[in-house]
């Protein structure tokens, strides 16, 4: 519903950080800091490797808690089929 309201703001991420915060609460606000956003060296980053790309690191952002929230919603669907 967020998304199909466009509620993510392309320069904005306090709607991801608060899905965040709901989802694995606030002792673990500290993954999603900077320096845990890109690839460095030996260790995975939650967006992957830096790259050239014409999104800004909100969107990227955005983008991962949007796909993030959609599977964890199919997951847990609670379908009788």
């Amino acid at each position: 519903i967020l998304e199909s309201r466009h509620s993510f703001d392309a320069g904005n991420t306090e709607i991801a950080e608060g899905l965040f915060r709901i989802y694995f609460g606030e002792e673990n606000m500290h993954l999603i800091q900077r320096d845990n956003l890109w690839n460095k060296e030996e260790r995975a980053g939650i967006l992957g490797d830096r790259k050239q790309d014409q999104k800004t690191e909100a969107e990227l952002f955005n983008n991962w808690m949007i796909n993030l929230a959609k599977v964890g919603f199919h997951l847990f669907r609670n379908d009788t089929k």
